[in-house]
């Protein structure tokens, strides 16, 4: 009983360590996201070529927040989930 609890808790701390890098994660590229935003508004039309990578880039950054984003909520689901199974598990 006592080595389920164990593993439980430290599967637990391993997803909840998981989910605060991707959380990390996150917000560094939504900062990169608003970084790329805001050099956008400075670029000349005649950098057309930069222009056309940063928006490039910005699309990217956002696809890979969005797939991190379902990690986040897969992982928050599984913490949640563990909390109930020990929540009800008998003593």
């Amino acid at each position: 009983m006592e080595e389920t609890f164990k593993h439980n808790t430290d599967h637990y701390l391993r997803i909840v360590y998981k989910h605060s890098k991707v959380m990390h994660e996150i917000e560094v590229k939504e900062n990169e996201v608003l970084s790329i935003s805001e050099r956008l508004e400075d670029i000349s039309e005649i950098q057309i070529d930069e222009k056309i990578k940063a928006k490039e880039k910005r699309k990217l950054l956002r696809k890979e927040i969005a797939d991190l984003r379902i990690k986040a909520r897969n992982d928050k689901g599984l913490m949640k989930w563990l909390l109930m199974e020990r929540t009800y598990e008998p003593i």
